[in-house]
């Protein structure tokens, strides 16, 4: 109910919005480098509409607005500094716009995030601070932001992506949008159905159902990040945790070539941007290559990445309109593909993983059309992953095991397999992703409210061609359990079809007392091309969101003031489930029911099984919804600045495999009848007692039962500069309480026998454990820029005040049980008595927990980093990590020694541009 009236409510506001008229006017102006040379596609964003434009190939830019309002233009264009103008709609001369190149000759250099001002939970990095962290990913970004620790990233594993949280889980990772140039990445076409996978000793390595692994995302193509950790537009879909949003380069540059070392690192980068001819527009082009090791005595521990982009951009005039063109060609191409060391040589074991994705992408929009529909855009891209795992796995028994053949359920013939032996196999996903996207703006002013709608429909498909998991039945990989690979095909899936619509209003008021913004939207997905028995979801999701500001001033004496904002949000964000969860493989249960064994090769050895089937797709799966609320606070005064945060989220939808427990009977053949050995001949079953044998088997099923609850404060404290020293310091950080739960009962089957019996019940415990994360944290950044000599230092401290983990433990005793007919019973006193004095059945059923609490001792961090221009062709800059690393000795939950060691070292990045 709630959410149909916010909707109805959305709805009347917009279409009050729709037919408003105002006395409009035309602002006309170009965009000129400091030679008095035009810059062609320069971006401006407009404050005042919440919009933006581009400047065409001869860098004229025009906007419609309201007659004699003035409105403040921010503009910016690669390795040139941003510049805010104030411009008056309906003035008779155009306006000339001059941006200067960066430079550290500069007085000032922006080399920290920045903050938009009305959603102080989104950070901007531009392309200054991007070159002067010196990241190998944009995994290193995330350090400037508040909360953002300083950490180095695995070369190896997968770079999981925590955001507002102390600790990680998958469920936020997957959560996670990453957008490039407007069009989102994912990788829920990835299927890799294994029992054992997860057990492997490269099983870190997989990205299976985490969302987009951070270091195949190179910085070098990247002229600005956009890090939303809050609510986010209702533009953007399938996600439940944040945004990370990415702007290419694109335009004229010189050719630049960045070469970076340190002893875990090498990196080389060159890009060139350049006119193809006045009217033909423009191309950037730019290779990187990346090799990083986690550690360098390890040769399994290194990463090597090649990257490549293209881009293109032109305009074109359509009668009295400009048709704005953009096309990106780019590929991540892994290169150390072999993955072996000592250990696997030795045993001549192997890892290799072939890793490649391609995509292109085409952006057409035309702004300023008419009264309705001001702005448009329309988006295609296709996007092709290839993903090998090619794995020799060596498998030592010690003893001879049985493994099924069998395809179908009922009694079979099975094999013997070696105690030693290896096992090759490969897990192959090749997905396709075709998006198609139409965007629209309209712009219109109501008395003294501005109004921006934006709305539009997009598209996607994405489908699956790979072959899937590829394993030699007669030589399973992961043995020792009564569950074998029967893989399906990946291309014989379906593929996930997903639709949505959006609107949004972005309304804007100011006054002499005070200036309202307000953005409520509201989001709908359907998901297509599904079987009618996923009633969940099949329905459509609804989405809504919405950001307020509200900011005034206090007049103080002697002219001063002090600006404050208050901030508040809410929305509910989505995040649908992967190609691998809604069709998971059928899990075969295979059971010994002869067992006949000699010796190796004996012709006279017999295996019987008997196979049982089952499908364990969660038909009632649903998105993993988040809701989230956050109120902030911002104060400004004399060049200080103050930011405050605070946000909830809660979800209690995520996925999670749940290990359930179904009752089999079968007859099984053990004791022969005349109690003597057969020999001479193959042993049938008429030679055995028949004896009926009930036990239970186990299978993961994929439930929305994964609980995150989130809340926590960011702070961020800026100081005016100062003057003498030439230095800006900011202070940022977090607090964060993040708790882990599982909304499933815990079914419990021990594995202890009696009488070469299994245990009778199944034992189901409601409540499971909690883990409680805390951390709190201060990043302080020291920038001193001196312009005479060209340079910038940064020294950054890292101080880690609190780093807890708790445990409130589950049940120890269970709720309630189910026999091998599977009939539910409830545990009573009897029952519970029985197992708390220790009775021969029940005993078994009480699992020992204890509450702990781990808390890490005070750390602090310090990184140096210094950075010198010698001209406009060469830059050079040298850093130290962790030069001072203060972790103590601390005892962990298990009474032992334990200290966090940190690796000190040192690297150089050059940077030449022609």
């Amino acid at each position: 109910m709630k959410k149909l009236i916010f909707i109805a409510f959305f709805i009347s506001g917009l279409c009050s919005a729709l037919f408003a008229q105002t006395d409009k006017a035309t602002v006309e102006g170009v965009v000129r480098d400091s030679d008095g040379k035009p810059l062609s596609f320069a971006t401006m964003f407009i404050a005042e509409l919440g919009t933006g434009v581009s400047t065409d190939l001869e860098g004229k830019f025009r906007f419609t607005g309201t007659k004699g309002t003035e409105y403040t233009l921010n503009v910016s264009y690669l390795n040139h500094v941003d510049k805010e103008v104030k411009v008056k709609a309906g003035s008779p001369e155009p306006l000339v716009i001059v941006l200067e190149e960066q430079s550290y000759e500069l007085a000032e250099v922006v080399v920290m995030a920045d903050y938009k001002k009305n959603q102080g939970s989104t950070a901007v990095i531009n392309q200054q601070a991007l070159e002067h962290i010196q990241p190998t990913s944009v995994a290193d970004v995330l350090s400037l932001i508040p909360g953002g620790l300083f950490r180095e990233s695995s070369a190896t594993g997968f770079n999981r992506i925590s955001l507002r949280q102390s600790g990680s889980d998958d469920n936020t990772s997957l959560g996670m949008a990453v957008v490039m140039d407007g069009i989102p990445q994912d990788n829920d076409g990835f299927r890799a159905s294994i029992p054992g996978l997860s057990t492997d000793e490269y099983s870190d390595r997989l990205g299976m159902n985490r969302g987009i692994d951070l270091k195949t995302l190179s910085t070098d193509h990247i002229r600005k990040i956009e890090i939303v950790k809050g609510i986010s537009s209702a533009k953007l879909g399938n996600l439940s945790s944040g945004v990370i949003q990415t702007t290419s380069k694109i335009g004229i540059t010189p050719a630049q070539l960045r070469m970076k070392v340190d002893p875990l690192t090498k990196l080389i980068y060159l890009g060139k941007g350049f006119r193809i001819s006045p009217k033909m527009g423009y191309l950037h082009t730019g290779i990187d290559y990346t090799s990083v090791y986690d550690d360098r005595r390890d040769p399994m521990s290194k990463y090597s990445r090649l990257t490549g982009q293209v881009t293109y951009n032109n305009s074109v005039d359509v009668g009295d309109k400009t048709l704005f063109l953009f096309f990106k060609l780019s590929e991540v191409y892994t290169l150390n593909q072999a993955k072996e060391d000592e250990l696997t040589q030795d045993y001549n074991e192997s890892f290799r993983n072939k890793y490649s994705r391609t995509g292109a992408s085409f952006k057409a929009q035309m702004y300023d059309l008419g009264k309705i529909v001001d702005n448009v855009e329309f988006i295609a891209s296709a996007d092709y992953t290839y993903d090998l795992i090619d794995r020799n796995r060596l498998v030592q028994t010690g003893t001879p095991l049985p493994s099924p053949l069998a395809t179908e359920e009922g009694e079979s013939e099975g094999i013997y397999l070696p105690s030693t032996y290896y096992s090759p196999f490969q897990i192959e996903n090749k997905p396709l992703s075709l998006l198609t996207q139409l965007n629209a703006e309209s712009l219109f002013e109501t008395r003294s409210f501005r109004h921006k709608v934006i709305y539009g429909l997009s598209w996607k498909r994405t489908k699956n061609y790979g072959e899937g998991v590829m394993v030699d039945m007669t030589r399973p990989p992961y043995p020792g359990n009564n569950e074998y690979v029967r893989p399906v095909p990946n291309r014989s899936i379906p593929a996930l079809s997903v639709g949505a619509a959006y609107a949004e209003e972005q309304l804007k008021h100011s006054n002499r007392w005070f200036d309202f913004e307000l953005n409520a939207g509201v989001r709908f997905t359907q998901m297509f091309n599904l079987d009618t028995k996923y009633t969940e979801l099949r329905k459509l999701q609804v989405e809504p969101r919405i950001n307020a500001a509200l900011s005034f001033n206090i007049d103080l004496a002697g002219g001063k003031s002090l600006r404050n904002m208050f901030r508040f949000g809410f929305g509910q964000e989505n995040k649908l489930p992967t190609l691998d969860y809604i069709y998971p493989d059928r899990v075969y249960k295979d059971m010994i029911v002869l067992n006949a064994y000699t010796k190796q090769d004996d012709p006279f050895n017999h295996l019987i099984t008997y196979t049982k089937i089952y499908d364990v797709t969660n038909n009632s799966l649903r998105p993993n919804r988040n809701t989230k609320y956050e109120a902030g606070w911002d104060v400004e005064y004399e060049g200080y600045s103050l930011s405050l945060t605070f946000f909830k989220e809660h979800s209690d939808r995520g996925f999670e495999s749940v290990a359930e427990y179904s009752p089999v009977r079968y007859t099984r053949y053990v004791d022969p009848i005349d109690g003597q050995p057969i020999v001479g001949r193959r042993p049938e079953k008429e030679d055995y007692v028949a004896d009926p044998y009930a036990t239970f088997v186990d299978m993961d099923i994929v439930r929305n039962s994964m609980k995150v609850e989130k809340k926590g404060l960011e702070y961020l404290l800026r100081f005016p500069k100062i003057i003498p020293l030439s230095t800006t310091v900011e202070i940022n950080g977090a607090y964060y309480d993040t708790r882990y739960s599982s909304g499933a009962p815990l079914q419990y089957h021990p594995a202890f026998r009696d009488d070469d019996r299994p245990q009778p019940y199944v034992g189901i415990y409601r409540r499971q454990d909690i883990t409680r994360q805390r951390i709190f944290n201060t990043n302080l950044w020291f920038n001193t820029n001196i312009p005479r000599y060209k340079m910038i230092f940064t020294t950054f401290f890292q101080f880690i005040w609190l780093n807890e983990e708790m445990r409130i433990k589950g049940d120890e005793y269970p709720s309630a049980y189910f026999d091998t007919d599977g009939r539910m019973h409830t545990v009573d006193d009897r029952i519970l008595q029985s197992i708390k004095d220790g009775h021969t059945v029940w005993r078994h059923y009480h699992i020992y927990k204890e509450d702990f609490s781990e808390t890490l001792p005070v750390s602090l961090t310090v990184n140096f980093k210094v950075t010198k221009e010698f001209s406009r062709m060469i830059r050079a800059s040298f850093f130290v990590n962790n030069i001072l690393d203060i972790n103590p000795l601390y005892k962990n939950r298990y009474n032992q020694n334990v200290r966090v060691w940190q690796k000190s070292f040192f690297g150089a990045e050059m940077t030449f541009s022609f």
